[in-house]
């Protein structure tokens, strides 16, 4: 049997003039990552728990199934954010 990872939305920040948002996950296993979405294809609060089902498909605690890669992936908070705040200035 395989455990599988749930991830937390811990920060997001909207980038308006490029109409996407940034994200940045906690997993329970204690790792990071981040993604940037067009709101009008996804968009999550503070706090919405996704589950890793395959390779770059995410569920949502509704059932629905998503198509997005992490683009940070990080083992501390503090990386991650630093990540994070680089990946918010490279885009906007």
């Amino acid at each position: 049997m395989v455990d599988v990872m749930h991830y937390v939305v811990i920060r997001k920040h909207a980038i308006d003039h490029a109409y996407l948002v940034v994200y940045l996950f906690e997993s329970d296993g204690g790792r990071y990552f981040s993604a940037a979405r067009a709101p009008e294809d996804v968009e999550f609060d503070i706090g919405d728990i996704l589950k890793h089902d395959v390779a770059n498909i995410w569920v949502r605690s509704d059932g629905t199934k998503l198509k997005f890669e992490g683009n940070i992936t990080c083992s501390t908070l503090e990386e991650a954010e630093s990540r994070f705040t680089q990946l918010i200035a490279e885009i906007g």
